[in-house]
């Protein structure tokens, strides 16, 4: 559709059929109105070359009633508007616009010159047992005739009486098939006369008495009517869903003109269901002598279907088919919803909306009303949304009746009258069944089992090919959402079936409904609530590049640990607040303890904000150990800063998405960093972070649309991975971490933007944090910093461990291994196909437990110096694979490593093969 069309709704009328106007123009079927245009004129054309030649030719042959077909078929699905764009094509025929034609580029003078009557309009619910739809087609234009010659005397009788007549004629004739029974008594009756077999042939002659009363009945309508001035007419019936009455085909004739609406598919299951009747006794005799043959039992069903498809083509050939548009795909398109037909009276428009679709604009509406945001499929679809016109209009009228909401109530309100749509609308009606009562379920759980049940759901839907364990655990809770989002990205590029895509949406809609009304209620970022510090978790890191360190190993930007004291004391520094606030300083035993603030500081706020700026960019994590000696990070997000005792966290955890988080739930920070210990009451620190809140309401809100919406988090997260190329710059690498820092954060706002949804502040300014009218920071700035003492942290950690590790293995040589005691021989990999640090720092560890065997048990004593030599090169190799272990232990070894580790290996072997010669 290349033209704008809006879709009309009057109140009152939303469910009824909305017959409208071709000539407004802008209806939303206007290509396919401009198609039944043009079959029409074709109708109309045949019909005039038909009635010339048979005017012609008086002798006609019988050939001459085997006519053109005269079906215009408005063909969809249920709700899809059949019935109103049938009934608004032929409304434009009672007095045909000729600007219609033109602008439609239908150059048609048949149309142009053909009276068309008032239509005669059939409903499926006059059909019954004995009467089809040409019996109801004579009923109504006899009621008509009738009518008229009772209003108009001056028609003539001798006209009155022939029309009569002929009236009277075809009924008869009409009679005499409709009872077939009677029919078949007369016919074997042998005591009857000659006249029988008049009768007969009476019946036989319908089709040409039929035409010979339409051509006097629209004679009779035009010289009473408006159509004096037309050289041609034609009557036009309209069938609402098509009788399957084999009477239909008698109205095949040149001056009728039949519009339908129809569903094709349901037309060709009647078809079946009729031919399964009509031959039962055949299928089952058929199927008797061939009880063993499921073939040939399927060959004939297949026939019966094939036999209905050829019937319905005959009866409503495909050129003849008019297929409407699916709501979803309809473009350009604006949605009116209006008191009454006045178009001044508008209860909501979408009217100048830059959404270009109509589900664009449906999910804006959505936005508007509840504050939710649900995105489009890439195709331009949505699976939240119905896919029939009539279900669209229910959505639209149920939304577009809510109060707008202007607070925080109001908004709760909408939400939740909007759960019930999607209720009512999508599980009980699309996902009807199991799928949608768990769903249905979901919604009443806790957050806990909300987010077990959704992964369950995950993985049945998906089919089990993620395995649970590769999903990061965290602690007390089985699952996070974090983890659910993992999961829903990573079916989102392995799943593309239809059905299970549809699912997995549902899935996510019920997500962003309940996190919105949780959000709404202030319970969204309760501790252990349902975000629980985390959206992305560790698939955070992957929307920012590392950073290489000088010794090769790498340092993830996107979250890191630091010692809470540089966090600190960094983060004062770069605010130029030395003078401002204590500087931290660590007591001999390692312990920072901290100190209250006084309440008569000058600078009591600058020390609020400080700890505001810590507990924004940092969360609390742990390592457990598990049975395997393996390390285990844990998120305590139900931990604080600040112990019980005032002393300080050794180390947390940074990263940008804790701010992402964070800067949502400022109130939150009190207790996540244990203000209370500082002597800060709670409502002392609302204050200072009511201003930070007011200062920065537009970063705010938008990250909490970010967190409350799983497409839009979901889709963010992709963007940023796909806009994370930064250009090379010969600037510090401390510059290139702002800058990569604020790209991020740049990209987030360019995403809304493309969304059309407007931030209300410039995109630099939502690279900075407002704390106050005068102090105004740059994110991007003191993440960079926060990254260098991430820097520092991991290369102090780094030698730590590798002093830890080489004082160990010296541990073996001297005795004091927990693991090697040099009683028993090591068996070692001597050519090292695994080249990773990891496995050959353990394999290393092997060879030195041989060298305390060989020692310990006094083997080879004539080889003291070979052995010597040989322990002198492992300890030499190993710190070697510990400098690259302790960076990244799957890190794979160069093959300078690899041959020198090779070649030592076969020393060794050879001297632990000499001991069994020695022994001998």
């Amino acid at each position: 559709m290349n033209r704008k069309s809006k879709l009309k709704i009057n109140k009152g009328e939303e469910f009824k059929i909305a017959i409208k106007d071709i000539k407004d123009g802008d209806t939303i079927f206007y290509d396919q109105y401009k198609q039944a245009l043009k079959m029409l004129g074709t109708i109309v054309k045949t019909s005039e070359i038909i009635q010339e030649k048979e005017q012609e030719d008086r002798n006609k042959n019988w050939q001459s009633e085997d006519y053109e077909n005269n079906i215009i078929a408005f063909c969809g699905e249920r709700g899809e508007g059949k019935s109103s764009a049938m009934c608004t094509f032929i409304k434009s025929l009672s007095n045909i616009d000729e600007e219609i034609l033109d602008d439609m580029q239908i150059e048609s003078e048949s149309i142009k010159n053909t009276y068309f009557d008032e239509p005669i309009i059939i409903d499926p619910s006059q059909f019954d047992n004995v009467h089809n739809i040409l019996d109801i087609v004579l009923a109504k234009i006899y009621e008509k005739f009738k009518e008229d010659y009772e209003k108009n005397e001056e028609i003539s009788e001798r006209r009155k009486e022939e029309l009569l007549n002929q009236f009277q004629k075809v009924y008869r004739q009409v009679s005499m098939i409709n009872n077939q029974s009677k029919m078949l008594d007369d016919e074997f009756d042998y005591e009857g006369n000659i006249g029988k077999l008049s009768k007969l042939g009476e019946s036989t002659r319908l089709k040409t008495s039929l035409k010979k009363l339409l051509e006097l009945y629209l004679e009779f309508r035009k010289n009473i009517g408006n159509g004096k001035k037309k050289g041609n007419h034609q009557i036009i019936i309209a069938i609402d869903d098509l009788d399957l009455c084999s009477a239909n085909a008698y109205l095949i004739l040149p001056q009728i003109v039949i519009v339908m609406a129809v569903k094709i598919e349901q037309l060709e299951l009647c078809v079946q269901e009729r031919n399964l009747i009509d031959f039962e006794k055949v299928f089952k005799a058929y199927e008797k002598s061939n009880e063993d043959n499921n073939k040939n039992n399927s060959k004939i069903y297949g026939e019966i279907f094939g036999m209905a498809e050829r019937y319905v083509s005959k009866l409503i050939p495909k050129a003849r088919r008019i297929y409407l548009p699916k709501v979803q795909d309809l473009e350009k398109t604006d949605i009116i919803y209006q008191g009454s037909d006045n178009e001044d009276d508008k209860i909501w428009s979408s009217d100048d909306s830059e959404e270009n679709s109509l589900v664009e604009k449906v999910l804006k509406l959505i936005t508007e009303k509840t504050g939710m945001i649900f995105l489009s499929e890439e195709s331009g679809t949505s699976y939240l949304l119905p896919d029939n016109l009539r279900d669209m209009v229910n959505w639209i009228v149920r939304l577009a009746d809510m109060k707008t909401p202007s607070n925080k109530d109001e908004y709760l309100v909408n939400i939740q009258k909007f759960y019930e749509l999607f209720e009512i609308g999508t599980l009980d009606k699309e996902l009807y069944g199991e799928l949608g009562n768990e769903l249905k379920a979901m919604w009443k759980m806790d957050v806990v089992h909300t987010h077990v049940n959704a992964k369950k759901l995950l993985d049945r839907i998906e089919g089990e090919l993620v395995n649970s364990d590769k999903i990061t655990s965290c602690g007390e809770r089985e699952i996070e959402l974090f983890q659910v989002m993992k999961k829903l990205e990573y079916v989102k590029r392995k799943v593309f079936d239809y059905q299970k895509e549809r699912k997995i949406s549902n899935i996510k809609s019920l997500y962003t409904i309940k996190m919105n009304q949780l959000k709404e209620e202030g319970k969204l970022f309760d501790i252990k609530g349902f975000v629980n510090g985390y959206l992305w978790g560790d698939s955070f890191l992957t929307i920012m590049p590392r950073v290489k360190l000088e010794n090769n190993s790498y340092l993830n930007r996107g979250r890191f640990e630091v010692r809470t004291i540089d966090l600190y004391n960094k983060i004062s520094n770069e605010l130029l607040w030395d003078g401002f606030v204590d500087r931290l300083e660590a007591s001999r035993d390692g312990i920072i303890r901290v100190n209250n603030i006084s309440q008569n500081l000058l600078y009591r706020k600058e020390n609020v904000l400080l700890w505001i700026l810590i507990g924004l960019f940092c969360n609390i994590t742990s390592i457990e150990k598990q049975s395997d000696g393996i390390g285990k990070k844990i998120y305590q997000n139900d931990e604080s800063i600040i112990y019980n005792n005032s002393n300080l966290r050794k180390e947390v955890e940074v990263s940008l998405e804790n701010y992402i988080i964070g800067i949502c739930n400022i109130d939150g920070l009190y207790n996540k960093i244990n203000m209370k210990k500082l002597n800060i009451e709670q409502e002392e620190f609302c204050g200072v972070a009511a201003d930070i809140k007011e200062n920065n309401k537009e970063i705010i809100k938008c990250m909490k649309r970010i967190v409350a919406n799983i497409d839009m988090a979901l889709a963010i997260h992709e963007y940023c991975k796909e806009h994370n190329e930064y250009k090379e710059s010969t600037d510090t690498k401390k510059e290139r971490s702002k800058e990569i820092v604020n790209k991020l954060l740049k990209n987030i706002y360019d995403y809304f933007e493309k969304r059309n949804i407007k931030i209300g502040i410039p995109k630099e300014q939502f690279t900075e944090l407002k704390l106050s009218d005068n102090i105004t920071i740059n994110i991007g700035a003191i993440y960079a910093s926060l990254i260098e003492c991430g820097k520092d942290n991991l290369q102090r950690k780094e030698k730590e461990e590798f002093e830890k590790l080489k004082n160990m293995f010296n541990n073996i040589f001297e005795e004091k291994s927990d693991v090697y005691n040099g009683n028993e021989k090591q068996r070692f990999s001597s050519y090292l196909k695994n080249i990773t640090a990891e496995n050959a720092k353990l394999n290393l560890e092997k060879m030195a437990g041989n060298i305390l065997y060989l020692r310990k048990g006094n083997f080879l004593v004539w080889k003291e110096n070979k052995i010597n030599e040989l322990q002198e090169k492992i300890q030499e190799l190993y710190l070697k694979v510990i400098e690259v272990y302790v960076n990244d232990k799957s890190r794979e070894l160069n093959q300078e490593i690899i041959q020198t580790y090779r070649k030592l290996a076969v020393e060794e072997k050879d001297l632990l093969d000499q001991i069994n010669d020695e022994v001998q």
